[in-house]
Parts: structure tokens; C-alpha cells; sequence
């Protein structure tokens, strides 16, 4: 994973993260997502499989960063 993809994909999950605090998992879409990331819409693709895929990378990343000794 390059430095731009991981930042990409934070600023991505912050985004989702927010919007899904706001308006639940459900009423959050893609579409929502990069608009408000100010990012077009193929990088999310180019990065996660679906919103779901999001969802678990936000998860796991959150596990291993809580994890840590």
C-alpha cells in the first residue's frame, strides 16, 4: 500500500465514520461518502470492494490501533 492510498483511505474512513454517526450505516452511501471527501467517486472503488468492505477496514483498523501495547 502506497502513503497516497493510506492517506486516501483515512481520510475515506473519516468521512464514513462521521456520515455514519449522522445518518446510521443504512442511509450512508458511496455517493454521499466522496462527495463530501471532495473525491471522486472511482477512488473509493479503486481502494474498497463496497461500503461494507469500508466498514471492515474502519473496524479492523480501529482493533489494531486500540490493540497495541
Amino acid at each position: 500500500m502506497t502513503i497516497i492510498s493510506d492517506r486516501l483511505k483515512r481520510k475515506i474512513s473519516q468521512v464514513f465514520i462521521n456520515e455514519v454517526s449522522k445518518n446510521g450505516f443504512k442511509h450512508t452511501s458511496v455517493a454521499k461518502i466522496m462527495k463530501v471527501a471532495n473525491i471522486r467517486r472511482q477512488t473509493f472503488y479503486d481502494n474498497f470492494i463496497d461500503k461494507y468492505d469500508l466498514l471492515y477496514y474502519v473496524v479492523s483498523m480501529n482493533l489494531k490501533e486500540n490493540m497495541r501495547p
